[in-house]
């Protein structure tokens, strides 16, 4: 018993001493190991990656610590992939605020898995954010009490104050002196450190911040657009809070802030921006994305100046090819430019082609206009087939088929089109002219009984109103149109170049069709995109101030006229197709009433009798509104003498309805004397008729007319203008679109009057006048 109790004490004893030689084992392995890591640390911090990977390599890939630093070697050489292979098992254990976190989220970011990599950089970020932040204060309350301290010993007398004196005026030095003293200071070393890692802070972050932006471009739906777009506002909300931005930072934010609506905020970053950089390659990057957002003004006059300010042909040449397709550019203007763009460039000679036959079109050059086509279709055929080679060829189509009225080159510009877009879904321009044919083509189709192509007359919502005499016969026509596929298609392009181009008005161009098809949810939906979102709005507005002062391009005439002559010539033809017949003489009243709108002397009597051949040859309620219009006209002319000359011309600038509402309401013996006026009396029993028939369109000049001359009707258009909803919404989206439109000034002035505030209607008409709008007294 006593052997077995000894036997025992000593196999334990044994037992204690192999274990304490293991611990000392393991404690000796174990401060090897961190010698050995410490040294590996070194030896990377001093640049010596091969002699650190080999000290690293026993304790792979079971030590985290070692498979870190080996991570940090790859991504120094810039193996993210190896980074990712490395760390990915130890994804779990990583520390959040570890170099190991940060390198598998980059990882992550630059293969575009954005949610993995926000997972794995916001805690990093958000822990050394905050590190940095209270670095920055005790290093910055060090800094202020050290540099009192320096001044203080500077400013005393001694031995050496000539040099002291020096010293503290020269800012540069002293700041270097402060910062010598703080690094020497044990207790704020790290701070110091981690005071002077912000720049990788930022640049981590900015980076996060684009990867962010570029996940939110490729989503479709919008909805979940705009929440990515959110989270890297945010993102980069946090690198604003920081100093030394990188220019990168002003160009993404910049992007952010467009896509999000406020071009204010945008703008502002985007002048930062060049405000700080001369390099004229990102000036032309920066215009051609603001020529996608819709801001094409600011987006021509970078091209401009890129172009004036390039030292080297090729990017004068890309500079002016830019400028050529700026939709600013008038068709001269656009061949001017191209013509200083690159000649040996095929795709600038295909669009050089295609602006001399727009242009020869324009002067009735028919012959010269269909060879230039014809040569740029030739130049096309060689070309790769890709978004830029289809939208061109595309447009040849769509120029040709105007030319020749081709139905089925019309059907190969849109197919061309469509297919442009399904490469390249991203890029407004494309979605822009797929957006306006496919909507053209739905209403072609319902029109094709009036033979409009043949005509050479474009699609305009207000031609369907040549197909019904009834309001039975109206609610079948908005059933066919609200169920053709080409309108859904352009429906959802115009809604994603709302997305893409916010500043750009084309992309609310289908309003007006919304609110024909009474689809109000789609233009509360308009007018909520529109809130806060400043529109480029100035080539409209310099367009308008030219034609308020009476200056109008003398191509819009030459269209008008041989518009005019096409249409008299179809009119006077003996035809077995009366409904052709009527709908030629009705658009042939149109175009002349637009033609006295740019000054051209117009026959009265002659609208008058087109009119009323139309009304007798083929019936409908768009032949009974033209008739009602010219007989305004003629009204309007009779009247006009009795009104005090005033410049500019209302009559010209409002159209006949709505100056005699405005006229008469201000001219009470001008109201007596407009009741003696057959023309009017007449055009007043249609417009009542109208109302009868079809209430939804009756518009708020028509309620004024009736106030004047027809009391008791006008209640009865109140009550129908009240209950158009659809209508209401298109006002309040027109006054974004159109603000220096006189005619949408007077329809808000006339919505005010209706709801009975004239304190607030006669502001307006202050506030119009003060814009330049010519609304005179």
């Amino acid at each position: 018993m006593v052997l077995t109790r000894k036997t025992g004490a000593w196999a334990l004893g044994l037992a204690l001493l192999a274990l304490t030689g293991l611990l000392v084992f393991d404690r000796l392995q174990s401060s090897r190991r961190q010698q050995a890591l410490q040294e590996a640390r070194r030896l990377w911090l001093a640049g010596d990656h091969a002699a650190a990977e080999q000290l690293l390599a026993p304790f792979l890939p079971d030590e985290p610590r070692a498979v870190e630093l080996k991570a940090l070697i790859l991504e120094a050489r810039g193996d993210l992939p190896g980074c990712r292979a490395l760390l990915e098992p130890l994804r779990d254990t990583l520390d959040p605020g570890s170099e190991g976190a940060r390198v598998l989220g980059l990882a992550a970011l630059r293969r575009a898995a954005i949610d993995d990599a926000r997972a794995l950089l916001t805690p990093y970020l958000d822990i050394h954010l905050q590190r940095l932040r209270e670095a920055q204060q005790r290093v910055e309350i060090a800094w202020r009490a050290e540099d009192a301290r320096l001044r203080q010993e500077l400013a005393s007398a001694g031995p050496q104050q000539a040099a002291r004196q020096a010293l503290l005026a020269d800012s540069l030095a002293l700041r270097r002196e402060v910062h010598k003293r703080l690094e020497a200071r044990p207790e704020l070393k790290t701070a110091v450190e981690a005071a002077s890692a912000q720049q990788g802070l930022l640049n981590l972050l900015t980076e996060l911040g684009v990867g962010q932006l570029m996940h939110a471009q490729n989503q479709v739906e919008s909805a979940a657009r705009l929440r990515a777009l959110q989270t890297a506002q945010s993102i980069f909300a946090s690198v604003s809070d920081m100093a030394g931005h990188p220019d990168v930072y002003y160009f993404y934010a910049g992007l952010v802030s467009y896509w999000l609506g406020d071009s204010a905020a945008g703008r502002a970053l985007f002048e930062q921006l060049l405000a700080q950089s001369d390099d004229l390659e990102l000036r032309l990057t920066l215009a051609t994305r603001l020529q996608r957002f819709g801001d094409r003004s600011w987006a021509a006059r970078l091209f401009e100046e890129a172009w004036q300010a390039a030292q080297t042909p090729e990017l004068r040449h890309e500079a002016a090819h830019l400028r050529a397709l700026a939709e600013t550019s008038e068709l001269t203007e656009k061949v001017l430019w191209l013509e200083r763009a690159d000649p040996a460039a095929t795709n600038v000679q295909t669009a050089l082609q295609t602006a001399r036959g727009e242009l020869a079109e324009l002067s009735g050059e028919l012959a010269s206009a269909e060879s230039c086509y014809t040569a740029a279709l030739k130049l096309l055929e060689g070309q790769e087939e890709n978004a830029t080679q289809l939208n061109n060829r595309a447009l040849v189509f769509l120029s040709l088929a105007r030319l020749r009225a081709d139905k089925s080159l019309y059907e190969l510009a849109i197919a061309d089109f469509e297919r442009a877009v399904r490469a390249a879904p991203q890029e407004p321009s494309l979605l822009r002219n797929a957006a306006r044919q496919l909507l053209d083509a739905a209403l072609r189709d319902l029109l094709q009984e009036l033979e409009s192509l043949d005509l050479h007359v474009e699609p305009r919502l207000q031609h369907l109103a040549f197909l019904y005499q009834d309001s039975a016969q109206r609610s079948e026509l908005i059933g066919r149109l609200a169920e053709h596929p080409a309108l859904h298609r352009a429906f959802e392009f115009f809604a994603r170049l709302r997305v893409l181009s916010p500043s750009d008005p084309m992309g609310y161009q289908c309003a007006g069709l919304l609110a024909y098809l009474d689809d109000q949810e789609a233009l509360q939906g308009m007018l909520e995109q529109l809130e806060g979102r400043e529109l480029d709005l100035t080539g409209q507005s310099e367009q308008l101030a030219a034609f308020y002062a009476g200056r109008v391009p003398e191509s819009w005439r030459s269209v008008l006229r041989e518009s005019c002559q096409k249409l008299r010539s179809a009119v006077s033809e003996a035809s077995s197709k009366p409904q052709r017949q009527a709908f030629a003489a009705c658009q042939l009243v149109g175009q002349s009433l637009s033609l006295s709108k740019v000054g051209d002397p117009v026959a009265a009597d002659s609208l008058v009798a087109w009119a009323e051949s139309a009304a007798t040859i083929a019936h409908s309620a768009g032949a009974e509104a033209t008739l009602m219009t010219a007989r305004m006209f003629r009204a309007a002319r009779r009247l006009k003498p009795l009104v005090p000359g005033a410049a500019p011309d209302l009559l010209q600038i409002l159209g006949s309805g709505p100056w005699l509402a405005w006229a008469l309401a201000r001219d009470p013996a001008l109201r007596e004397r407009a009741r003696a006026e057959p023309d009017l009396e007449a055009a007043l029993d249609q417009l009542a008729t109208a109302l009868q028939r079809f209430p939804d369109d009756c518009r708020l000049w028509e309620w004024a007319l009736l106030t004047s001359l027809r009391p008791e009707l006008a209640e009865q258009a109140a009550q129908a203008i009240a209950a158009d909803d659809s209508a209401a919404l298109l006002r309040r989206i027109d006054r974004r679109l159109a603000p220096q439109r006189a005619t949408t000034g007077l329809n808000h002035y006339w919505e005010l009057q209706l709801a009975g505030q004239s304190a607030a209607a006669d502001s307006l008409l202050h506030a119009l006048r003060a814009r330049g709008i010519p609304l005179q007294e």
